[in-house]
C-alpha cells in the first residue's frame, strides 16, 4: 500500500491529459462522436494507475498491459459503431446499448482515478496535469448533465401535460361524451366531410364554406358527437378539437409568438389521433398578396406541421373570404373546399323546434303561444340581428325568462324589443337630439291608432332612426316632431 500511495503516476497525467484534450472538443463543438477517440486513452490511464500494484508481481504487469489494450481496442471500434449508428436502430439493439453503458462506466472509472491520483501522486507536475484534467472533464460532465436534465424535465412535463389540452383548444369529443347531437336536414353532408378526411393526398382537411349560421360548427360537433357513438369507424379512436382564429392571435404580439403558440398545439397533438377545427381562419390568413405580412405566419406555421397522418385541420370561413384566400399559396396547398348548404326557411324552423323541445323538456310549464318562432325571428331582424345562431339564443333567453318571471312570451319579447329602443335613444339624447318625456307614450299611440300590431312601435322608431341617421346626425333634431312627420304608408 505505501509502493502505491508513494508512486508519481506520472503515466496518468499523461493520459488524462489526452483524455481531456479530446473530450474538451467535443464539448466545444458539441459533437459526440469526437468522444470515441478518447476511448482508447481510458484505459492507458487505467493502466497507469493500476500498474504500482503489479510491483510485487513481475509477470503481472505484461499480462495487464495486453488485455486493456485489447479491450481499448475493441471498445474503441465497437464505441465507433455505435456513435455512427441511426437513432433507430440504436434503440433496437440491446447489444450497442450495453456497449455504451459500459464505455460510459469505463469514462467515470478513469474520472475517478485521475481524482485519487491527483490526490495521492507525489510529483507536482503530475498532481498538475491531473486537476488540469479533471477541471475540463468536470465541466464537460456538468455540461452533460444539464443537457440531460433539461431533456428528463421536459420528458416529465410532457408526461404531467400531454393529456391537458392548451387552453386555446376545446375537446369536442370530450365536451359531448355524453350527449347525442342532432345534425337536422343535412347527415348527408357528413358523407362528403369524410371523403375529404380520409383522402391519402395532402390536400384531406376540408374547409368549410358557408354564410354565418349555415351549420359549420355544428358539423363538427355532430362528427365527434358521431365518434362517441361509435358511427365513425374510419375514426374511431380520434379526437375533436376546436379553436378560432380570434383565440391563436391572441397574446401573438410579437414576432414568432403565433408560430410558438401552433408548435404548442402540434406538440401537445403529438402522438393523437387528432383533428382541430379552426373556426374564421381568414382573420389569421392573408390573401397571398402579401406573404411576409405577419397574418400570412399561421398558414406558413400549420404547413409545416400538417404532414402527420394522424393530424386533420378543419377550417371554416365564408365564401368571400375562401376565393380571397385562394391565393394563399400554403393555404391552396393543405385545404379542400366544402361548400354548406343553404339554410332553408323550413330547416331553420326545424332546428328551432327542436331547440323549443329541449326547452319544453326543462320547463314543461311554458305557454309559447302560436306563431312564437315568426315573432322570434322578426324581433331580431328589427334589433339588427340575423341568423339562425342569433333565433336560437333569442329563444333560450325568452323561455328562461319566462320561467324566472312568470312573464307571458309576448311580454318578454316586448321587453326585448323595449330595451332596444331605450338603447337608441340614450345615444340619440348623447348626440343633441329633442325626446320629450312623452315620446315612448306617444310612439305607442301611434302605433295603435295605425293598427301597425305587436311590432308596431318598433315600425315606427325604425322609420324615426332611418331619417335621423339619413340627416347624419347634423343640427337639433326633435324625434316627436319627426314622429308626426312620419307618412301614412309605411
Amino acid at each position: 500500500m505505501e509502493t502505491v500511495l508513494n508512486c508519481p503516476y506520472a503515466g496518468v497525467g499523461r493520459w488524462a491529459m489526452a483524455v481531456a484534450s479530446i473530450k474538451g472538443v467535443e464539448a466545444l463543438t458539441n459533437n459526440p462522436k469526437m468522444g470515441v477517440f478518447a476511448i482508447p486513452f481510458y484505459f492507458f490511464a487505467l493502466h497507469a494507475f493500476i500498474k504500482p500494484l503489479s510491483k510485487s508481481n513481475p509477470e503481472f504487469a505484461p499480462m495487464l498491459a495486453a488485455n486493456l489494450t485489447l479491450l481499448g481496442t475493441g471498445a474503441f471500434f465497437l464505441e465507433g459503431a455505435v456513435q455512427f449508428t441511426s437513432k433507430e436502430a440504436l434503440e433496437k439493439s440491446a447489444f450497442f446499448k450495453l456497449v455504451h453503458s459500459s464505455n460510459e462506466m469505463v469514462a467515470l472509472a478513469t474520472y475517478v482515478v485521475v481524482v485519487v491520483a491527483a490526490i495521492f501522486t507525489i510529483d507536482s507536475n503530475v498532481r498538475v496535469q491531473c486537476i488540469l484534467a479533471t477541471s475540463i472533464l468536470s465541466l464537460g460532465y456538468a455540461k452533460k448533465f444539464y443537457q440531460e436534465t433539461s431533456y428528463f424535465k421536459e420528458v416529465n412535463q410532457k408526461k404531467l401535460f400531454n393529456d391537458i389540452p392548451p387552453y386555446y383548444l376545446t375537446d369536442e369529443t370530450a365536451e359531448l361524451s355524453e350527449k347525442k347531437v342532432k345534425y337536422l336536414g343535412r347527415a348527408d353532408l357528413l358523407g362528403k366531410f369524410l371523403v375529404i378526411l380520409s383522402l391519402k393526398i395532402p390536400t384531406n382537411n376540408p374547409c368549410l364554406v358557408g354564410t354565418p349560421g349555415s351549420g359549420k360548427t355544428e358539423l363538427i360537433r355532430f362528427f365527434a358527437s358521431e365518434i362517441n357513438q361509435g358511427r365513425v369507424p374510419e375514426f374511431e379512436g380520434w379526437k375533436v378539437y376546436s379553436t378560432n382564429s380570434k383565440m391563436l392571435l391572441e397574446n401573438t404580439k410579437y414576432v414568432g409568438e403565433l408560430q410558438s403558440k401552433v408548435n404548442d398545439m402540434f406538440r401537445f397533438l403529438k402522438g393523437k389521433k387528432a383533428i382541430v377545427f379552426i373556426d374564421e381562419i381568414h382573420q389569421a390568413l392573408s390573401d397571398g398578396k402579401t406573404m411576409s405580412s405577419p397574418d400570412a405566419s399561421l398558414a406558413e406555421a400549420l404547413l409545416i406541421h400538417m404532414t402527420d397522418p394522424d393530424i386533420r385541420i378543419v377550417a371554416a370561413t365564408t365564401s368571400d373570404h375562401y376565393n380571397k384566400l385562394r391565393g394563399n399559396e400554403p393555404f391552396r396547398q393543405r385545404f379542400e373546399q366544402l361548400r354548406m348548404p343553404r339554410m332553408t326557411d323550413g330547416l331553420k324552423k326545424e332546428i328551432l323546434q327542436m331547440h323549443l323541445g329541449e326547452i319544453q323538456a326543462k320547463f314543461p310549464e311554458l305557454q309559447l303561444g302560436e306563431g312564437f318562432f315568426e315573432k322570434i325571428q322578426e324581433v331580431n331582424k328589427l334589433k339588427g340581428e340575423r341568423g339562425l345562431r342569433r333565433d336560437i339564443s333569442l329563444l333560450h333567453i325568452v323561455a328562461e325568462r319566462m320561467a324566472r318571471s312568470g312573464s307571458t312570451a309576448d311580454e318578454v319579447l316586448k321587453e326585448e324589443l323595449n330595451d332596444y329602443i331605450e338603447g337608441y335613444l340614450d345615444t340619440f339624447d348623447q348626440v343633441g337630439c329633442e325626446i320629450s318625456d312623452g315620446f315612448r307614450g306617444k310612439l305607442s299611440a301611434e302605433s295603435k291608432r295605425r293598427g301597425l300590431g305587436f311590432f308596431g312601435e318598433n315600425i315606427l322608431f325604425l322609420r324615426v332612426v332611418a331619417i335621423v341617421s339619413d340627416r347624419g346626425y347634423r343640427g337639433t333634431m326633435n324625434l316627436d316632431l319627426i314622429l308626426d312627420q312620419l307618412p301614412q304608408e309605411l
